[in-house]
C-alpha cells in the first residue's frame, strides 16, 4: 500500500479527518487508485457500509478504468 495513501486512510479510520479532507489530500498524493480498489473490495466484503461510502466519493478523483465495475 502507498505510503501517503495508508496514512491518509488510518486518520480517515480514526476520524482524524473528513471524509473531504481525505479526497483533498488523495489529489495531491499520487497514484492510489490500487489502494483504493483494494480497500472499496474489502469493505464490500465486509460489510463495512460506513467506510463503503466514504471511499465510494474517492474514486471520482481518480481516472482510472480499475473502477468501471463499481
Amino acid at each position: 500500500m502507498n505510503k501517503e495513501f495508508q496514512r491518509l486512510y488510518g486518520q480517515l479510520v480514526e476520524d482524524k479527518i473528513t471524509s473531504g479532507e481525505f479526497i483533498d489530500e488523495l489529489k495531491l498524493a499520487g497514484d492510489y487508485s490500487d489502494d483504493l480498489l483494494s480497500l472499496l473490495q474489502h469493505h464490500l466484503a465486509s460489510g463495512n457500509q460506513r467506510m463503503l461510502n466514504r471511499l465510494m466519493w474517492a474514486i471520482q478523483w481518480v481516472p482510472s478504468r480499475k473502477f468501471t465495475p463499481l
